[in-house]
């Protein structure tokens, strides 16, 4: 779900969750950020994260999202670098910089929805940078909807449903280790 913690000190994580069902401490493979709803890859043994990992960080895994975004967005390449934003105070959002870290993402138009000036799109990062997708759609100027980090207001939820950020990791693949999963249906999709 949205919004949950992967691990950490917090009531409920993910880590924990998995933990009172299997009874196994589970190893983390890669990152979800906080908001973002979907699959997730976890090991069962620091062998198997580790293995997985390695795959992660050589690109060999196929990542697939969903996401409503503002306005009127059709099927393209993003190819912006990314890097960290020196402006931010916080030290957690980047931007798009020259000077940045290699950062693609193909942008797949699924619907647009005109009453609402939305549109329904498939995100599928080459790179795993952080927060590249949010990053790229704000550099193309169609912000994914709910992504108070980076600069949705308040009005932008007037005529959508969710109070939530609206992206989805709907697929996430690897050949190497024989892994397919499939997340179920997001609820703002369902909607």
């Amino acid at each position: 779900p949205p919004n949950f913690h992967i691990d950490g000190n917090y009531e409920q994580t993910v880590e924990k969750s998995i933990h009172e069902q299997v009874k196994i401490l589970p190893k983390l493979v890669h990152q979800l950020d906080y908001p973002t709803s979907g699959v997730m890859m976890l090991g069962l043994n620091r062998k198997a994260a580790a293995r997985a990992s390695k795959e992660f960080q050589q690109r060999k895994t196929t990542k697939i999202y969903l996401a409503l975004v503002l306005g009127d967005v059709n099927s393209q390449s993003i190819s912006a670098p990314i890097a960290d934003d020196k402006e931010d105070y916080k030290q957690f959002k980047m931007k798009v910089d020259p000077a940045g870290l290699v950062a693609e993402t193909e942008v797949t138009r699924i619907q647009y929805i005109q009453e609402q000036n939305i549109t329904l799109v498939r995100l599928k990062p080459k790179q795993g940078r952080r927060h590249q997708l949010r990053v790229h759609m704000l550099y193309i100027g169609s912000k994914i909807i709910g992504d108070m980090t980076y600069g949705t207001e308040l009005d932008d939820f007037q005529d959508c449903d969710e109070k939530r950020l609206c992206l989805h990791a709907a697929y996430l693949k690897n050949d190497a280790i024989e892994v397919e999963l499939i997340a179920k249906q997001c609820d703002f999709i369902e909607k």
